[in-house]
């Protein structure tokens, strides 16, 4: 067994389970859109892992991590997209439904728009670069081949989040078949609350 492997997918997955953007997309768009809708944007979220990996893997995220105004843009952006979609969870959770209505998942959606939302939040997430720029390397042997080794642990990352938030998913699930509408709006308002609390925490980084 791979040492350096077993020691990258144990800390990596520490990091998987500990809330955070991702996380609280995986809710937000669970509540709206049902089971499926939050596994697709799972899918999304951890397919991010290989555009950070990659970046690690050809020497372009030391550039970002060295200048300040290209880091700084990514938090940026990325707050704002939080923000956005925080704003749009709190729209929804101000909409009252009734219990007789269909449940979200029996409704057909395009997978591609929630799979890009994942995606997007995870790219635009700084922490995600710093994460793979700073801890990646350091289970990469310098006799290794890098390139390789950084996407096989990306890969390992990948199944480890998917795992993970599919079970996020199921979770918010099993609360949408409660149909209880005055609870839903509640945890759609604490996860837009956390997003935008988030975004706000990234803006005030990028500015200070």
């Amino acid at each position: 067994m791979d040492g350096q492997l077993v020691a990258f997918s144990a800390a990596a997955a520490v990091v998987t389970v500990v809330p955070g953007a991702d996380t609280m997309l995986v809710i937000r768009n669970g509540l709206a859109g049902g089971f499926r809708r939050g596994v697709v944007t799972a899918v999304g979220i951890c397919c991010g892992v290989f555009v950070h990996a990659t970046l690690v893997g050809l020497g372009m995220a030391s550039f970002l991590a060295g200048s300040h105004a290209a880091f700084a843009c990514v938090q940026i952006l990325g707050a704002v997209y939080l923000a956005w979609l925080g704003l749009g969870a709190l729209h929804e959770a101000s909409i009252k439904r009734e219990p007789s209505l269909p449940r979200p998942d029996t409704a057909p959606r395009a997978p591609i728009g929630p799979a890009l939302q994942g995606l997007a939040s995870n790219v635009l997430n700084p922490k995600v670069v710093l994460f793979y720029l700073a801890f990646l390397p350091q289970f990469v042997s310098p006799d290794a081949r890098i390139f390789a080794r950084v996407m096989l642990y990306a890969t390992v990352h990948f199944v480890e989040g998917v795992v993970w938030l599919c079970m996020v998913a199921g979770l918010v699930a099993a609360g949408n078949r409660l149909e209880n509408p005055t609870a839903l709006r509640v945890l759609q308002g604490i996860c837009g609350t956390a997003m935008l609390s988030i975004s706000i925490s990234l803006l005030l980084r990028a500015m200070f």
